[in-house]
């Protein structure tokens, strides 16, 4: 009897509580809970298992809050919330009830668990509101016996706000460590070389590159960050029936001013400019024809340390407790690239024995993918929240 005027209370104000309008967080509770327990026999034992979110805070508090309002009129049975053991038998029992499963296998796992009825659900923002659905499912038979309609909560509702500002310490870490790995495009400029090498031509050359960086997040809005760079270049010079190739590791280690924006709940934005210091070395291969024949050689070669400029932007986005970003920049060779020791008896190191010849200034365009993680909280104010 009980359980037919729960129903027709329900049915009478159906409207009311489940109508389009969004309601505040703990009423959509209430609402939900009022309409499990108008489907579920008296009692029973039930169990919320899990509610997902992108948000820990807010799906425990759902939980328990659910939990509160499905047993506060002793109707239903609650299921002790234990340790890991529960959670681990829960998230089996999720799992058995999204495939093919015996029903002698559902019991099972039911009994470990103690419960009749498994409620569980998640919450999203859509658009301008976040949308609260639950089902609870029957144990043994993994039927679905109350579906309530989707609730609609308001985004500005207070205790929404409160868990979406706890999860916004990502924000806030005094330190982020991370790395990335992409394509760097190398440009070449000879204009300033041997006049032997004014006269040929080169291309670009199109490479890998990877880096690792730590930056001090100084306060909401400026970062310090240093980086290690590893890059390969392949300058590729041609004069008529002369070619010389260069290929070089370039060790670059950037010191750069980061200003930090924060738009919306998940998205990161930095421009990034400074100074870096660029070290290299590698390998070289010649070939020359003139009257007398054709001549090769290859040698090693180290450069000359210099320095440049680089500047670019970091476009990221929260993933999970770290930011997942596309890293552009560009940087400009402040030095030119000369040849600090060659292989004596061959072409290039004639040329440029006892005055470390000028070889070529680069200029590279990279595009990354990186992640970085944060740690350390900036304030005590946003530990304590």
């Amino acid at each position: 009897m009980k359980k037919l005027l729960a129903v027709l209370v329900l049915a009478a104000t159906g409207g009311a509580l489940f109508g389009q309008e969004a309601v505040a967080l703990d009423a959509a509770i209430q609402n939900i809970a009022a309409y499990i327990k108008g489907r579920l026999p008296e009692n029973t034992a039930v169990f919320v298992s899990n509610i997902e979110s992108d948000h820990p805070g807010l799906s425990d508090y759902i939980i328990r809050e659910l939990s509160r309002e499905l047993t506060i009129d002793k109707r239903l049975r609650e299921v002790e919330r234990g340790g890991k053991t529960q959670r681990i038998i829960a998230e089996e029992l999720a799992y058995h009830m999204s495939g093919n499963v015996s029903d002698e296998e559902r019991k099972r796992i039911g009994r470990e668990l103690g419960a009749a009825y498994v409620v569980s659900g998640s919450v999203n923002l859509y658009r301008s509101v976040y949308q609260l659905t639950v089902k609870a499912n029957a144990v043994e038979t993994g039927e679905i016996v109350a579906r309530p309609p989707v609730m609609r909560i308001r985004k500005s509702d207070g205790r929404i706000a409160e868990f979406i500002a706890v999860d916004a310490s990502w924000k806030e870490k005094r330190f982020y460590f991370g790395g990335r790995a992409g394509g760097v495009m190398n440009l070449f400029d000879i204009s300033e070389a041997n006049m032997l090498y004014q006269e040929g031509e080169t291309e670009p050359n199109v490479s890998v590159s990877g880096a690792g960086q730590f930056a001090w997040q100084m306060s909401g809005w400026a970062s310090i960050q240093a980086e290690f760079i590893f890059s390969f270049s392949e300058m590729n010079w041609s004069y008529t029936d002369d070619e010389q190739t260069i290929t070089a590791s370039n060790i670059i280690a950037p010191l750069l001013f980061k200003p930090t924006f924060w738009p919306g709940e998940s998205l990161f934005i930095a421009p990034l400019i400074g100074p870096y210091l660029k070290m290299a070395w590698g390998s070289y291969r010649w070939k020359q024809t003139d009257e007398y024949g054709t001549r090769f050689g290859e040698g090693n070669v180290l450069f000359e340390a210099f320095g440049g400029v680089a500047a670019g932007v970091d476009l990221g986005i929260k993933a999970g407790q770290g930011i997942l970003f596309l890293d552009l920049r560009y940087l400009f060779d402040g030095g030119r690239s000369r040849i600090g020791k060659g292989t004596s008896g061959d072409l290039l190191y004639q040329q440029n024995a006892g005055k470390k010849g000028t070889m070529y200034r680069m200029h590279s365009v990279m595009i990354s993918i990186g992640y970085h993680i944060g740690f350390g909280d900036r304030s005590k104010a946003t530990a304590l929240r």
